[in-house]
């Protein structure tokens, strides 16, 4: 799936170190996201201080919870890979 922000392919998402790409959304399903690749990559949840995605640690997103992923990296080329688990 190919959408403005980010790409997907199956269950990994990529998302580019670009601030255009860091919008508050919410999701349709609750989700656990865990890090594939990316360096200081943050997840802020709506009232919520920024945590860090890290390696070997799930963070769970809970849907039509307004959220965003952002790069405190300037590197261009660090874009966030991310693993994503859909819970129905």
């Amino acid at each position: 799936m190919v959408n403005e922000h980010f790409v997907q392919n199956g269950n990994i998402r990529t998302i580019e170190n670009d601030p255009s790409h860091f919008i508050w959304h919410q999701d349709e399903f609750d989700r656990i996201i865990s890090l594939v690749s990316g360096d200081k990559w943050f997840l802020q949840m709506e009232h919520q201080l920024p945590e860090k995605i890290e390696k070997n640690k799930n963070m769970y997103i809970q849907k039509e919870v307004w959220h965003r992923v952002f790069c405190t990296n300037s590197n261009a080329e660090n874009n966030l890979i991310i693993s994503i688990q859909d819970i129905q």
